[in-house]
C-alpha cells in the first residue's frame, strides 16, 4: 500500500528536495540546536531555582528572553524534523514511521513551521502553496498507513 504513494510523484523540483536533504545531513548543526534547547530548558529551571536571589524585574526580563529563545529554537527544530521526514520519504524504500507515529496535529504543526522556515531561509527556492499542500497531504496519507 505504501508503494502506491511515492514522494517523487508530487512533482516538486529536485533542487528544493536536495536543500531539505542537505540540511538533514548536517549533523553538527542538528546536534547544536538540540544541545541549545537542552541548555535553555536547564537555564529556565535554574532561574526558577534561584528566583529568591534575583531581583523581580531582572527575573521577568530573563524569563521573557529564555521563553523567546526557546520558541525560536523549537521552530528551528521543527524545520530540522521536516528535513528528516522529507529525507526519509525520498528514499528508495521509505520507512518513515519506524517506531512511533506522531499525532496528526503534531505532524501538521511540524510540517507547517518547517516548510515556512524553508521559505524564509531559501527565498529563491520557495515552495508555493500548492507544493506545501502536496507535502502535508502526502505525510497525512502516509501517517494512516
Amino acid at each position: 500500500m505504501v508503494n502506491n504513494i511515492q514522494f517523487k510523484n508530487l512533482n516538486i523540483e529536485q533542487k528544493k528536495i536536495d536543500l531539505f536533504i542537505k540540511r538533514a545531513n548536517n549533523k553538527f548543526l542538528n546536534v547544536f540546536w538540540v544541545i541549545l534547547a537542552i541548555l535553555l530548558v536547564l537555564s529556565f529551571i535554574l532561574l526558577f531555582t534561584f528566583k529568591s536571589l534575583i531581583d523581580t524585574k531582572i527575573l521577568i526580563i530573563c524569563l521573557i528572553l529564555i521563553v523567546i529563545s526557546l520558541f525560536i529554537v523549537s521552530i528551528i527544530l521543527n524545520y530540522i524534523r521536516t528535513c528528516f521526514l522529507i529525507k526519509k520519504a525520498n528514499q528508495f524504500k521509505p520507512q518513515i514511521w519506524t517506531k512511533i507515529k506522531p499525532t496528526n496535529l503534531a505532524l501538521h504543526w511540524d510540517l507547517w513551521w518547517g516548510l515556512n522556515v524553508f521559505n524564509l531561509k531559501h527565498p529563491k527556492q520557495k515552495l508555493d502553496k500548492i507544493e506545501r499542500k502536496k507535502i502535508i497531504d502526502f505525510f497525512k496519507q502516509i501517517h494512516w498507513i
